[in-house]
């Protein structure tokens, strides 16, 4: 959980990022957010919480790559 927002954070700094559209930069710092409720879930140990955590990551991989990615 912690290398998966860590690597939205870093995907967050690309300069091309920048040049993304809006729409694609929301979506970055929405999964931003569910990967570190993931992490918080996953640190508490809370076995509900994380998989209610993984799969908003998941949707929201999912949406973002659905229009950006392939």
């Amino acid at each position: 959980a912690t290398l998966l927002w860590e690597g939205y954070r870093e995907i967050a700094r690309l300069a091309e990022t920048s040049e993304r559209p809006a729409a694609y930069r929301k979506l970055l710092a929405e999964g931003e957010q569910a990967a570190l409720r993931l992490q918080t879930a996953v640190k508490a140990g809370n076995l509900s919480s994380r998989s209610d955590m993984l799969k908003l990551v998941r949707k929201n991989c999912v949406s973002c790559h659905k229009q950006y990615r392939n």
